[in-house]
């Protein structure tokens, strides 16, 4: 046994048997190979449908398949699937050993518990969208205050007066026609 790639455990493993029968014109002896590379199909590896046969030189030969039997066993199958169906077996590099990597909104070392968002609160989209919606209503009660004050200056010739700081009984300005 050896493993596929030994900078990433959690890619498989190689079984190699050498020496096997002699080679016609000199080449040798047999070699056969079976590569179990870890992927989440729990079928069965030892059956020849679906699996590659190649001859990778003269008298060597290799099956190679992918199967939950390649995988470490750091990385569980659980009710036939690779890290529940929810996650990826790879090598954690920090940790330096292999592991499932859970898709987000799963957990657990075989990522088999589902998170559970808390519910309630509006998060920050909620509460952008509340403030914008306070900031537009200041700002209708703004615009509405001038209309307001531009329709009173309209309907009433003394207003003027008012705005230049001169009191309501100012005539100051006006002409009597």
């Amino acid at each position: 046994w050896s493993l596929v790639n030994a900078d990433t455990p959690s890619r498989g493993v190689v079984l190699t048997y050498k020496n096997g029968n002699q080679c016609e014109a000199g080449f040798g002896r047999r070699a056969f190979s079976i590569y179990f590379f870890c992927g989440p199909d729990a079928r069965n590896p030892f059956s020849v449908e679906g699996h590659l046969v190649e001859e990778k030189d003269h008298c060597e030969y290799e099956v190679i398949t992918e199967s939950t039997f390649g995988c470490p066993q750091q990385c569980p199958v659980v009710g036939g699937r690779l890290c529940s169906g929810a996650g990826v077996c790879d090598y954690d590099t920090d940790a330096k050993k292999s592991k499932c990597f859970c898709q987000p909104g799963y957990t657990s070392n075989d990522c088999s518990e589902q998170v559970v968002k808390p519910s309630g609160g509006l998060g920050a989209t909620g509460g952008v969208l509340i403030f914008i919606c306070i900031l537009l209503v200041a700002l209708l009660g703004v615009l509405v205050y001038l209309w307001n004050r531009i329709r009173t200056l309209r309907l009433d010739p003394k207003a003027y007066s008012q705005l230049r700081g001169g009191g309501p009984g100012d005539d100051e300005g006006t002409e009597d026609i």
